[in-house]
């Protein structure tokens, strides 16, 4: 399983360190591979379309080790909610 993402923190200043306060993804693309060529991945379809395509595939192979699913995580698909989060850390940096 490879997963896009770019990371996001934010840091802050405590007795002269600096230390990270805050820290999200922005989700892009997924893909599951198959560790050789002739293998398959068996992967139920109609499972994986009804996850976000950003993350659908770290979806549904965490989903498969009984992990819970936040379908509203930042990622490409969802520009406005990507906007919101990236004026959210201009507007920290700026110290609005």
């Amino acid at each position: 399983m490879s997963s896009d993402s770019k990371i996001v923190y934010e840091l802050q200043r405590v007795d002269g360190e600096w230390l990270i306060h805050y820290m999200t993804c922005i989700y892009e693309a997924d893909t599951l591979v198959p560790l050789t060529p002739v293998d398959n991945v068996k992967v139920d379809q109609t499972e994986l379309a009804s996850y976000r395509p950003s993350y659908a595939c770290l979806a549904y192979t965490l989903h498969s080790h009984g992990y819970d699913i936040d379908q509203d995580l930042p990622g490409i698909d969802r520009p406005e909610q990507v906007a919101a989060l990236y004026q959210t850390m201009n507007d920290w940096l700026e110290a609005k």
